[in-house]
C-alpha cells in the first residue's frame, strides 16, 4: 500500500483497482447450479480510509481509555446485477454500495 493510500480520508473507494477483477465476484447457488456475474461490476465500492483513533492513559482510571473510530457507510444505494447460471438461465442479484462514508465508533469504548 502506498503512503498516499495509508492516510486517505474515509470515503467510498473502488474495491478493486481494475474492474475486470470483479468478474465472478458474486456467486450464488440456485437449486445446486452456480450463478455468477460474467461482466465487470462498475462502481463496486467500499468505505475505506483513515479515521482518528487513539488509546490515552488517564490517571483517574489508572489505565487506557480507547477511542476507536472506523470508516463505515453513511448513505448507501442498492444496485442490481444480472448473474448467469451454468444451466443458461439468469437471475438478478441486489447489492448495496456506499454513496458516502463517515468515521464512527467501531465498538463501545473500553477502559483498561
Amino acid at each position: 500500500m502506498s503512503a498516499a493510500h495509508s492516510c486517505a480520508v474515509c470515503a467510498p473507494q473502488l474495491m478493486f483497482g481494475n474492474n475486470a477483477l470483479t468478474v465472478g465476484y458474486f456467486r450464488v447457488m440456485k437449486n445446486g447450479i452456480l450463478c455468477q456475474n460474467n461482466d465487470p461490476i462498475p462502481e463496486l465500492r467500499e468505505c475505506s480510509g483513515y479515521c482518528m483513533s487513539r488509546a490515552k492513559y488517564t490517571s483517574l482510571m489508572q489505565g487506557f481509555s480507547n477511542n476507536c473510530n472506523c470508516c463505515q457507510p453513511d448513505r448507501t444505494v442498492t444496485k442490481s446485477i444480472q448473474l448467469s447460471c451454468a444451466d443458461g438461465t439468469t437471475i438478478n442479484k441486489n447489492y448495496t454500495v456506499p454513496e458516502t462514508c463517515h468515521c464512527g465508533l467501531c465498538a463501545a469504548s473500553k477502559k483498561r
